[in-house]
């Protein structure tokens, strides 16, 4: 019932506030206090990831408060800024304007979207090009010049098409490990795989592992179609989203507990097509 899936949220939000104040104080106060709670190759993006839902996406569907809102999505943010997470940051600002356009008419969205558009172009003429060589900068994304993550990340993905055209049925599962550790095309030679979900799936599961990856999106997106419950619908697409971009700058079904936590945001999306209360 919504109840049971409400107290779950709740946790969420509540383990979130705590990772995000755990990492401040300890940036405060300068602790030497290793916090690999995120185990992998970059656990600052996977702990971001994980502090975009629990203290942005959750608590502004869930929370009638614009108190609470602010207070627990600017910790959040703050957590998010200090992980130096260029796509999680990017991801926050996309879910904060859904949730701004979400009871808007169809012709407010269209007059906001044509007026956010220009404020984007002279931000991009007047800001973005002198922030774009900047790699804590989140402009720098779009820096596929001289970025050196940008670039790493591009070449895992050549990597990976290579991989797949030498064999479209897979390698394995397990196999990303042992290909793309000491590979020849990036220049930092320790990726435990592409950074990329569908690129993970297409090398060790090959034509199924595409299918399995668009199945996925597609019959989450055909659930959360289904959700009666306005809010927790809003919620499901706003995971949907935030899952599928986060998807596309690293594997999400590889680290264990970023996998567990992916698992949790997709359980939550069915579940909330099982609750019949419009609550």
């Amino acid at each position: 019932n919504f109840r049971s899936l409400k107290l779950i949220l709740t946790g969420l939000i509540f383990s979130g506030v705590l990772l995000a104040s755990f990492e401040i104080i300890i940036s405060i106060f300068n602790l030497e206090i290793r916090t690999l709670s995120y185990i992998g190759n970059n656990p600052a993006n996977y702990s971001a990831f994980f502090l975009l839902i629990t203290t942005i996406a959750i608590p502004l569907y869930l929370y009638k408060s614009i108190f609470l809102r602010i207070l627990i999505g600017s910790l959040g943010f703050w957590a998010i800024y200090m992980n130096e997470s260029r796509s999680v940051m990017v991801l926050s600002f996309v879910i904060i304007i859904m949730w701004l356009l979400k009871d808007r008419s169809f012709f407010t969205k269209i007059l906001l979207g044509i007026v956010g558009g220009y404020i984007a172009y002279i931000l991009f003429s007047a800001v973005v090009m002198s922030q774009i060589y900047d790699t804590s900068s989140i402009f720098s994304l779009l820096n596929y010049e001289n970025n050196f993550s940008n670039l790493e990340r591009l070449n895992l993905l050549f990597y990976s098409y290579d991989l797949f055209l030498a064999k479209p049925e897979g390698h394995g599962i397990g196999s990303s490990y042992s290909l793309f550790i000491n590979n020849s095309y990036t220049i930092v030679d320790t990726y435990p795989h592409p950074h990329n979900t569908l690129a993970f799936f297409a090398v060790e599961l090959g034509l199924i592992g595409i299918i399995i990856y668009f199945y996925l999106f597609f019959t989450l997106f055909l659930t959360a179609q289904k959700i009666s419950n306005k809010k927790l619908k809003e919620l499901s697409m706003c995971l949907i989203l935030a899952l599928a971009f986060f998807s596309i700058a690293d594997v999400i079904f590889y680290n264990g507990i970023l996998m567990l936590s992916s698992f949790i945001f997709i359980g939550i999306i069915f579940a909330s097509a099982r609750i019949k209360s419009t609550c």
